[in-house]
C-alpha cells in the first residue's frame, strides 16, 4: 500500500466492511470515526455501493474535497467471487495543483472538473487483450481516445479516455488535466520500480557475500590444513639437523685432538749413504726406533730388520727413489717394540749433493705413533659418520617417503595425489594432456569398522588397495586420499571405454569377500569418472568433477560408477543453490506447518491433526517436503527443521483456542537424527507440553534395530513428557511383534501404500485388517492415511480402524485455512 503526498489514506475492506485505515499520522481500527475531513461511515457507505462485477470505480462525494478510487479484490485468480476491496483516497486540491492545473475558486468550474460523468475512462489489461476492460465502457473505442500505458509490477494496464460528448467539446484545461493524471500515475507506479530494483539489488549483493564468505572459509580450511603439514615437516627437518650437528661436533673434537699431537712430535735427524748403504742418526732417531745410541752408525739392513715385516719391502723401495733423485712420499713404517708391540715412524729425506760430488740423503723422522692411531680413530669415525649419512639418507628418504605415502596401504596419499596434479596442470600449459581420475569410495566400511572393529576395517582398506593396484597399469598412480576414499590417476589415458572397463573390474573384484579372524568381510565401491583432454587443463578442478561423478553415483544407488557430465555439473549446482536457501530459509523463518486433519471413523469428529513442513521460498512460492528434505538431511539440518514444525504447532494450537477452536491432538514427524540428539530432552522441555495433546510419529524403520542407549533413553523421557508415540508408514517395513511390545506406542499408522488398494485387494484388505487386529489386541489405536475416497473410508470403519485421514477428508492447508474449514466445516466435531 503506498501513502503519497496527496494520497494521503489507504482504506482495506473484506467483504466490503471497511475494517482498517492506514494515515501518515498510524493505523485506525474500525469503521467509524473521523480523520482529518474524512468521515470513515461515510467512506465504508461508498464500498458497500460498488458492485460485484469486479471493475474498478470512482466514488465522488465520499467527502467534498476528496475523491475516491475503489479496487475490487477476488477470492482466487480465477475470479470466483470477491473478497473485499482496496480504496484509495486523493486530495483533490493537492492532487489538481500538484499536476500543473490552476486551482479555482469557481464552485462551477470545480464541479465540472472533478465531476467524471462527463470523462469516459477505460483500464484494460495490455498482456490479454482479448478480455474486456475491467474498468470503463468498451465502446471508448468508437470515441478515438488518448491512451496511456501504466507498467506494474506482475500486470501492464492501458488507460483510455475520451469525453463522452466527443473531442469537438473541450473539457476546462484539458491538457493540464491530462498532465495531471499522468503525474499522479507516475507518483504512484515509480516508487514501487523503485524498490522492487533495490531489493532485486540487495538480493544480488547478499548473495555475492555468502559466497565470497564460503570461499574465505574454504580458503582459511586450506591454509590452516597446509600449515600443520609444514609445522609436522619442520619438525622432522629439525631433529635430523640437530643430529648432523652432533656429528660434526665429533668430528671438531678429533680434528683437535690431532692438532695436538702434531704439535708435540720430537724428531729425529738421519743421513744415509748411498754407495756404503750407511745412515747416521742421532739419538733421537735411536730413540724412536728403540736401539741404545753408540755412534749412531747404523747399517741399511740393520734399518731394515727393525720394521714390521710388511713395511720392509716399502722402506727399500721409497729409499732407492730418493737416491735416484725422485722425490716420493713420505716413508711411514712400523718399527717393533719389544713388547710386541709397534711405533709407527714417519721419514722425509731427500737427496744432497756435497761441494766434492758426493751424493747422500738426509731427512728427519718423527714420531706419528698417535698421529697414526688418531688416523686410524678418525678412519673409524670417517666411517662410522659415512654410516650414520647412509642412515641419514635413508631417513630422509624414509620422511619423504612417508610423506608421499599413506603408511598402512603403502599407496600414495593426497600430498602425492597434489602434485601429480599440479604438474599435469603446469604440463598443459605447453602441451596437450590427457588423463582420466577415478574416485572411489568404499561402501558399507562404517558397518565393518562399527561391527568388527578398527582393525577388519584396516584389513579391508589394505585389500581394497591391492585390488586397485592390480587392476591398473604400471604408470599409473593410486593413492589413499582419506578414511575409505581411493582416487586413480591414468595418465595418458582418456578413453571412455577403457575407464568404464576398468571402474567394471573393479566393482567385480569388491563383489569378492575377504576373511577376517573367520567372519566373512564384504564392500562394495562407488566410482566416480572424470576426463581431461587438451590444454591449460585444470587437473585439480578435474578431481572435483570425479568427486561430483561420484557423488551422483552414490546417490543412484551405490555400487556402481558415473562418468562426470556438465548437466551433473548444472544438477549440482543447484542442489548447492538449493542447499544454501534452505539454510537461509531457516535462518529467515521461512519454514512452517501446515495442517491434514484426522477424523474419528465412526463419528466423523475432527479428533486431531498432523502437522506437515512447508517451506515459503521467497521465488518459487509454497515447497512440499519433496522439495528440500532429501537436501536437509545431507545438510544435517533436518532436526532443526523438526523442532521448527514442533514450536510452530504449539504456538498454533494457543492461537486456535483464542478462537474458540480446540483441536485434541497434533501429530508431528520425528526424525531418526533429532532422536539421536542427546539434547532433544532439554529443547522439549520449556514447551510445556499437556499430556495426550503431542504425538511424535516415527517412521518404522527407526526403531526396528535400534539399540543404541541414547535413541532408547529418549524414547523413555518422551513418554514421561506426556507425548505420544506414533509408528508411521507402518506396514511398509519388518515390524515385529516384540518390537511394538518394547516400543509400546499409543497408535499405529498404516501406510497409504497399503490403504489405496483395499477397495480391490483382497489381500491387501485381510492385510490392513490383521493390523488393525494385532493392534487392538495390544491397545494400540490404528489411523489410516492417504484415504482418496469416501468408499475407502466407508470399508476402513468396517474393518475396525479408529482415525481416518487423507484427501477424501481435505488436504494439508496453512493455518489460516485450516482455522477457516476447522470453524465452518468441522465446528462440531472441534467444538
Amino acid at each position: 500500500m503506498y501513502k503519497g503526498r496527496h494520497f494521503f489514506a489507504v482504506a482495506v475492506a473484506p467483504n466490503f466492511e471497511l475494517t482498517q485505515v492506514i494515515t501518515r499520522e498510524g493505523i485506525v481500527n474500525g469503521a467509524s470515526g473521523k480523520i482529518g475531513s474524512v468521515d470513515l461511515s461515510r467512506l465504508a457507505s461508498s464500498l458497500k455501493s460498488v458492485d460485484g462485477r469486479g471493475r474498478l470505480s470512482f466514488l465522488s462525494g465520499t467527502q467534498d474535497d476528496h475523491l475516491t478510487l475503489v479496487m475490487p479484490v477476488p477470492k482466487s485468480e480465477d475470479g470466483g467471487g470477491l473478497w473485499g476491496a482496496i480504496a484509495i483516497l486523493i486530495e483533490e486540491r493537492g492532487f489538481i495543483e500538484a499536476s500543473g492545473v490552476t486551482f479555482s475558486p469557481n464552485p462551477i468550474a470545480r464541479t465540472n472538473l472533478l465531476n467524471l460523468d462527463w470523462l469516459n475512462v477505460v483500464l484494460r489489461d495490455a498482456d490479454r487483450p482479448e478480455y474486456f476492460a475491467f474498468y470503463g465502457d468498451d465502446s471508448i473505442e468508437g470515441q478515438s481516445p488518448m491512451e496511456w500505458a501504466i507498467p506494474l509490477k506482475g500486470a501492464n494496464w492501458t488507460m483510455l479516455a475520451a469525453p463522452h460528448s466527443g473531442w469537438d467539446v473541450t473539457p476546462p484545461n484539458q491538457s493540464r488535466f491530462r498532465l495531471g493524471i499522468a503525474l499522479a500515475v507516475g507518483m504512484v507506479i515509480v516508487p514501487i520500480f523503485i524498490a522492487a530494483s533495490l531489493i532485486s539489488e540487495r538480493n544480488r549483493h547478499i548473495a555475492i557475500l555468502k559466497a565470497r564468505e564460503l570461499n574465505l572459509t574454504e580458503l582459511s580450511q586450506r591454509l590452516r590444513s597446509a600449515k600443520e603439514n609444514t609445522d609436522i615437516k619442520n619438525a622432522e627437518l629439525e631433529l635430523a639437523l640437530d643430529e648432523l650437528s652432533n656429528r660434526e661436533q665429533e668430528l671438531e673434537e678429533l680434528s683437535t685432538r690431532f692438532d695436538l699431537a702434531l704439535a708435540s712430535y720430537n724428531c729425529g735427524i738421519w743421513e744415509s749413504d748411498p754407495v756404503t748403504q750407511t745412515e747416521i742418526w742421532d739419538a733421537r732417531m735411536c730413540q724412536l726406533h728403540s736401539i741404545p745410541y753408540t755412534d749412531g752408525i747404523i747399517h741399511r739392513d740393520q734399518w731394515i730388520n727393525l720394521l714390521h715385516p710388511d713395511d720392509r719391502e716399502l722402506a727399500k723401495q721409497e729409499t732407492h727413489h730418493l737416491s735416484e733423485g725422485l722425490q716420493p712420499p713420505p716413508l711411514v713404517a712400523r718399527v717393533l717394540q719389544p713388547d710386541g708391540s709397534s711405533r709407527y715412524i714417519r721419514s722425509i729425506g731427500k737427496l744432497h749433493v756435497t761441494r766434492d760430488g758426493a751424493r747422500k740423503m738426509v731427512g728427519i723422522a718423527f714420531d706419528v705413533t698417535q698421529d697414526a692411531i688418531l688416523t686410524q680413530q678418525l678412519k673409524a669415525a670417517k666411517d662410522e659418520a659415512d654410516a650414520k649419512n647412509a642412515e641419514l639418507e635413508l631417513a630422509k628418504s624414509r620422511i619423504e617417503h612417508n610423506s608421499l605415502h599413506d603408511p598402512l596401504t603403502l599407496l600414495a596419499n593426497r600430498r602425492k595425489l597434489d602434485m601429480e596434479l599440479d604438474r599435469l596442470s603446469r604440463a598443459s600449459q605447453t602441451e596437450r594432456q590427457k588423463f582420466s581420475l577415478l574416485h572411489l569410495d568404499l561402501d558399507r566400511f562404517k558397518q565393518i569398522n562399527d561391527t568388527l572393529g578398527h582393525a577388519a576395517g584396516d584389513a579391508m582398506l589394505v585389500h581394497a588397495s591391492r585390488v586397485l593396484s592390480r587392476n591398473v597399469r604400471g604408470t599409473d598412480i593410486v593413492a589413499r586420499i582419506g578414511g575409505d576414499e581411493f582416487v586413480i590417476l591414468a595418465v595418458d589415458n582418456a578413453s571412455a571405454e577403457e575407464m568404464a572397463q576398468l571402474a567394471q573390474r573393479i566393482i567385480v573384484e569388491f563383489h569378492q569377500p575377504i576373511d577376517f579372524e573367520g567372519f566373512s568381510c564384504r564392500c562394495g565401491v562407488s566410482i566416480g569418472i572424470a576426463q581431461a583432454n587438451g590444454m591449460n587443463v585444470d587437473a585439480r578442478r578435474t578431481l572435483v568433477n570425479a568427486d561430483l561423478a561420484l557423488y551422483r553415483a552414490k546417490g543412484l544407488g551405490r555400487n556402481r560408477y558415473e562418468f562426470f557430465t556438465q548437466n551433473l555439473q548444472a544438477e549440482i549446482v543447484s542442489h548447492k543453490r538449493t542447499a544454501d536457501e534452505v539454510l537461509a530459509g531457516i535462518d529467515n523463518d521461512e519454514f512452517t506447518s501446515w495442517y491434514q486433519p484426522q477424523f474419528d471413523a465412526q463419528t466423523n469428529e475432527l479428533v486431531g491433526v498432523e502437522a506437515l513442513i512447508r517451506w515459503n521460498h521467497p521465488h518459487h512460492g509454497v515447497l512440499a517436503p519433496d522439495k528440500f528434505l532429501k537436501i536437509a538431511e545431507d545438510l544435517n539440518v533436518s532436526a532443526t527443521l523438526d523442532q521448527i514444525v514442533l514450536e510452530t504447532a504449539m504456538r498454533d494450537k494457543l492461537r486456535w483456542i483464542a478462537r474458540g477452536l480446540k483441536i485434541p491432538k497434533v501429530s508431528v514427524n520425528v526424525s531418526s537424527k533429532r532422536l539421536h540428539d542427546e539434547r532433544l530432552i532439554d529443547r522439549l522441555k520449556p514447551l510445556e507440553i499437556i499430556p495426550g495433546e503431542i504425538s511424535f510419529e516415527l517412521v518404522e524403520s527407526i526403531f526396528l534395530d535400534e539399540s543404541e542407549d541414547v535413541v532408547i533413553d529418549n524414547l523413555k523421557r518422551i513418554k514421561e513428557l506426556g507425548i505420544d508415540i506414533e509408528i508411521d508408514d507402518f506396514g511398509t517395513g519388518h515390524t515385529s511383534i516384540v518390537s511394538l511390545l518394547k516400543l509400546k506406542p499409543k497408535r499405529l499408522k498404516i501406510d497409504r501404500q497399503l490403504v489405496m488398494p483395499i477397495l480391490d485387494s483382497p489381500q491387501e484388505r485381510a492385510l490392513v485388517r490383521s493390523i488393525i487386529d494385532i493392534a487392538r489386541s495390544l491397545g494400540v489405536e490404528t489411523v489410516a492415511e492417504g484415504i482418496e475416497t469416501m468408499q475407502h473410508a466407508a470399508l476402513l470403519r468396517e474393518l475396525g480402524c479408529d482415525l481416518l485421514q487423507g484427501y477424501a477428508f481435505s488436504r494439508p492447508l496453512s493455518f489460516n485455512d485450516f482455522t477457516q474449514a476447522a470453524l465452518t466445516n468441522w465446528r462440531k466435531a472441534a467444538a
